[in-house]
C-alpha cells in the first residue's frame, strides 16, 4: 500500500503540475478567465493522470483492460475535477487570494479523493 501511495503521489504530483501550469498560462496570458483555465488543465492533466496510473501507480496493464480502467478513471476524474471546480469557484469567490493560489488549494483538498476511487474502483486493487 505505501509503494502504491507513494507512486501516486509522485504521478498526481505530475498531473496537478500539468492541470496548474496549463491553467497558470491561461490566467497568466488571459486566454481565458480563471473559472475556465481551470477545465483546460484538467483536460490536458486528465491524461498524464491515467497513463502514469495504469501504468505506474496501480500497475494494472495485466490486471485491468484499458476498456474497463478508462471509462471508470475518467468518471472518477470528472467526479473529482467536479468537487475540485466547486471548491475553486468558491474560494474564487469568497476569498481575496490570488486565482493561482486558489487552485492550488483546490487541487490539494481533491487528491485524497480520487486516490481512493482510483485505486479501489478504477484500477480495481481490492487488497
Amino acid at each position: 500500500m505505501m509503494r502504491t501511495l507513494l507512486r501516486f503521489g509522485a504521478v498526481g504530483a505530475l498531473a496537478a503540475l500539468t492541470h496548474y501550469v496549463v491553467a497558470a498560462v491561461c490566467i497568466h496570458f488571459a486566454l481565458t478567465s480563471p473559472a475556465w483555465a481551470n477545465p483546460a488543465g484538467f483536460a490536458t492533466a486528465f491524461w498524464v493522470s491515467y497513463f502514469g496510473h495504469y501504468h505506474f501507480s496501480f500497475a494494472a496493464d495485466e490486471r485491468v483492460a484499458h476498456g474497463t480502467a478508462l471509462p471508470r478513471f475518467l468518471l472518477t476524474a470528472v467526479l473529482g475535477f467536479c468537487v475540485n471546480h466547486l471548491v475553486y469557484l468558491g474560494l474564487l469567490h469568497a476569498t481575496s487570494l490570488s486565482p493561482y493560489v486558489d487552485l492550488f488549494i483546490a487541487l490539494v483538498l481533491v487528491a485524497g479523493l480520487t486516490f481512493l476511487l482510483s485505486r479501489y474502483w478504477a484500477f480495481g486493487l481490492h487488497h
